[in-house]
């Protein structure tokens, strides 16, 4: 028996708020086109923002599995759980999008690819993931000709946590755990998760395979 499951994702609601005599809008913000915070209306190129706490309902716990929800990105798993995982953006390579945590490169510079492995990047000490689609080689360099993802960590001067455990078919039993908190000097975050699965064999028992 297979499920599937859809729904609306909010993928342009991060907020900041602008004072206007005794009224307070909402504005979307990005801060990956310039590399400082700007309105998204403002950036020329198409972008999305993935908030995650107002996603928990879909019950995403990869930054692979939120990504698949965002428009234009292509995201492809080889194998199971653990498998590598890249995604393409406007029809570049794998290693043309460039991916960022909390503005740091995360692609791979001892690979001949430099692409990033998706496969074990958890969500729970993440705030938003911000996506510019296309090329960004003016700001970021080569590595950004198909566009730029941005990893943003949870963070905030109220102290705050988070623990929570699940288990499910195929041996599935995962563990996370996350704290953040802050002054008005310094903010930060610290998240652990662990899972474990023992997955099917990709081997056919009716062709002589035997192993788990």
């Amino acid at each position: 028996c297979v499920a599937v499951m859809s729904g609306l994702v909010n993928v342009v609601s991060v907020r900041a708020e602008t004072e206007e005599g005794s009224q307070v809008r909402q504005l979307p913000v990005l801060v990956t086109g310039s590399r400082v915070p700007a309105l998204a209306s403002k950036v020329g190129s198409s972008s999305s923002i993935y908030e995650v706490d107002e996603n928990r309902a879909l019950g995403e716990t990869t930054v692979a599995d939120a990504l698949r929800h965002i428009p234009g990105l292509d995201v492809v798993q080889s194998g199971g759980p653990g498998g590598n995982v890249a995604v393409f953006m406007r029809g570049a390579n794998s290693e043309h999008t460039l991916v960022l945590l909390d503005g740091i490169e995360l692609n791979n510079p001892g690979s001949t690819s430099r692409a990033f492995n998706f496969a074990n990047l958890s969500l729970e000490s993440v705030e938003r993931i911000e996506v510019i689609r296309g090329p960004q080689s003016t700001i970021y360099g080569s590595d950004a000709l198909g566009g730029v993802i941005n990893i943003i960590t949870r963070r905030g001067k109220k102290p705050g946590a988070v623990v929570s455990s699940e288990a499910g078919g195929y041996g599935q039993f995962t563990q996370q755990g996350s704290v953040w908190g802050g002054t008005d000097e310094w903010q930060g975050s610290f998240g652990v998760t662990r899972k474990d699965v023992d997955g099917f064999s990709a081997a056919d028992e009716r062709f002589g395979n035997s192993e788990d």
